[in-house]
């Protein structure tokens, strides 16, 4: 991946060997990880109210919270992709410098 990014490599020194077996175990450790986020995201899909229904105590001195699922959605997507904009910000101002000198 640094080859495709910069010019030169990081680790020019260092040669992998990959294994078909080790191929083989990434490509399903990711199937599985798309195969759940999947499945939770078409629970949360299919059962809107679950997430409002976790959240509420069985207090009766607290009120009900009734939450649109777009709510949730802007209050759970928004700070995330706020904080991969910093992130980018601050890898590419150390990009930038790097550059430079």
């Amino acid at each position: 991946m640094a080859g495709i990014l910069s010019p030169k490599s990081f680790v020019s020194d260092i040669r992998r060997e990959f294994s078909s077996s080790g191929n083989v175990s990434w490509a399903l450790f990711v199937v599985l990880c798309l195969w759940g986020g999947s499945e939770i995201l078409r629970l949360l899909v299919h059962a809107p109210g679950l997430i409002e229904h976790i959240m509420q105590t069985h207090s009766s001195a607290r009120p009900a919270i009734e939450m649109s699922p777009s709510v949730g959605l802007l209050f759970g997507v928004v700070p995330v992709i706020a904080g991969l904009v910093i992130l980018g910000a601050v890898v590419l101002c150390i990009r930038l410098r790097r550059r430079s000198d």
